[in-house]
């Protein structure tokens, strides 16, 4: 396995961790309207978006 490969399975080693040992609640706000989602999900959909940004920016 290549370098990189195993700094990401690292990463998302952590990350993993992270979201099994978050605990909480987030308010998403969006103007007038808002909403409380857990910590974990709130983690789940930053890397999400950071995934599909990194995609888009690589092309």
């Amino acid at each position: 396995m290549s370098k990189s490969m195993i700094v990401g399975l690292v990463i998302l080693a952590v990350f993993i961790l992270l979201l099994l040992k978050a605990d909480g609640n987030v308010v998403v706000q969006l103007g007038s309207w808002g909403r409380k989602i857990s910590a974990a999900y709130a983690l789940l959909a930053a890397a999400g978006v950071g995934v599909v940004v990194g995609a888009l920016l690589r092309k």
